[in-house]
């Protein structure tokens, strides 16, 4: 499973990163973030969907990235909390995104 992003808006800051993410054939729009108050649902466009996802351990990235991309279709928005900066920066790795 290949899976690459490429940072989708120059809102971004410490613990927060709004991605474009490719992903099984889908491109999702993917807020990480360690604040769910940085999330904006108001930039979901149409039909698209919100999935979220909380991350709480190091050792559940994998499988929780996982489900919650499974889960989206092409053009849904993914949100990413994460309990601690390792996890984020875990999630930023696991999807693909190196600034």
């Amino acid at each position: 499973m290949t899976i690459s992003s490429v940072r989708a808006s120059m809102q971004h800051g410490a613990g927060f990163e709004i991605l474009e993410t490719q992903y099984m054939g889908k491109v999702l729009r993917v807020s990480v973030t360690t604040n769910a108050n940085d999330v904006d649902t108001k930039q979901i466009e149409g039909e698209a969907q919100i999935h979220m996802t909380l991350i709480e351990k190091s050792k559940a990235v994998d499988r929780g990235v996982k489900e919650v991309l499974d889960a989206a279709k092409n053009g849904d928005s993914v949100v990413i909390l994460c309990r601690s900066e390792t996890i984020y920066k875990a999630v930023l790795v696991h999807i693909g995104f190196s600034e």
